[in-house]
């Protein structure tokens, strides 16, 4: 079970923040969120919003990527929050959401 860490010494590409670490560290995310899906007997197909949580710009690998894992869920669309994430050193989050209805006020 792929579970992410707050420890220094074991986040990926810790203090890496070229495009390759970046689209590493992402990928790492993206997996952990997949395993998360299923664990709760869904997939990407049930996911309705996506957050994503960076000052790196989502462009080309990175943008390639997050499309390709994303699959329909990339139809309605991702929230890029330029922002660091709350969590030092890991220059990439996200959070995913999938409802019927969303009402928003």
């Amino acid at each position: 079970m792929l579970e992410g860490t707050l420890d220094s010494r074991e986040i990926v590409r810790s203090g890496d923040t070229s495009a390759e670490a970046i689209c590493e560290k992402a990928r790492y995310v993206l997996e952990v969120m997949e395993e998360r899906l299923r664990g709760l007997g869904a997939d990407w197909t049930e996911v309705t919003a996506v957050n994503v949580y960076t000052v790196h710009p989502l462009e080309n690998e990175l943008r390639s990527l997050l499309v390709q894992k994303l699959g329909l869920a990339v139809q309605r669309g991702i929230v890029w929050h330029w922002t660091r994430p709350p969590v030092q050193d890991i220059e990439f989050e996200m959070d995913l959401r999938g409802v019927a209805t969303e009402w928003v006020a």
